[in-house]
């Protein structure tokens, strides 16, 4: 199935909450969904959704200026429809995401937290392992800080 990447807007917003009630508990917390809920009414930086072929939102996440590094960016709120992992979608999403952050002015690196269970498909995309604390985010689900520099220009 092809799979497109886009802007999120509003019309969105109930199936980004659906797809992150779908994660529920393995990759996420249900106190966690008041956060994404506040994320979505102030959207700090860009955020972009993934659709099928029938306009079906599958997959979203966002891409922001870092608040705790200059000169970088943070991938935010990402995820895909439980029901759909390991179909690459989560590829076409942060290929999207990674597309956005080129496109920023004077970005040299990106960061994420995410768990471990996320670790290993982030390193694919050149992401390194900086951190990582054990029940970071709750017991049994671990924190992993990530980082991804270009040391040359990332469009080349």
């Amino acid at each position: 199935m092809n799979y497109t990447f886009r802007d999120y807007t509003s019309a969105d917003r109930e199936r980004c909450l659906e797809v992150f009630t779908s994660n529920i508990p393995e990759f996420f917390s249900e106190s966690e969904r008041e956060d994404f809920i506040d994320f979505l009414n102030r959207l700090p930086g860009r955020y972009g959704v993934v659709v099928d072929v029938t306009g079906q939102v599958v997959a979203c996440g966002g891409a922001a200026n870092s608040r705790t590094h200059p000169n970088g960016a943070a991938l935010t709120w990402g995820m895909v429809d439980k029901s759909l992992h390991h179909r690459g979608i989560g590829r076409v999403l942060t290929a999207g995401r990674l597309q956005w952050i080129r496109q920023m002015p004077d970005i040299v690196g990106v960061y994420i937290d995410t768990s471990h269970l996320t670790e290993e498909f982030y390193k694919k995309f050149g992401f390194v392992t900086t951190k990582y604390i054990p029940n970071g985010y709750r017991p049994e689900l671990h924190r992993c800080d990530m980082e991804l520099h270009w040391l040359v220009d990332p469009a080349s």
